[in-house]
């Protein structure tokens, strides 16, 4: 969600719910679910690529919360590393 809040990369909800429900195993995967969910495509293709320092910017945010072995701010936030998807479908 703070993706989406504070980067502005924004998933329509059915998008969302998937990664939810089969997370991407790496931060990298996960930032391209994310690219290509956001232009409504289930591959990312490198046409889509953002440029180098935004990848690597958003790859450190990704990783903070979601890849942080629990060192980051999502293990110090103490919420669940990936919430169950039928939590956000409303």
């Amino acid at each position: 969600m703070e993706l989406c809040v504070s980067e502005g990369y924004c998933l329509p909800p059915e998008r969302h719910e998937r990664i939810l429900a089969e997370p991407p195993e790496s931060a990298d995967a996960f930032l391209d679910a994310v690219l290509a969910g956001e232009l409504d495509r289930d591959e990312m293709h490198p046409s889509y690529d953002v440029d180098k320092q935004t990848r690597k910017a958003l790859l450190v945010f990704i990783t903070d919360w979601l890849y942080d072995e629990g060192h980051g701010r999502g293990a110090k936030s103490g919420l669940p590393r990936f919430p169950d998807a039928s939590e956000h479908s409303a």
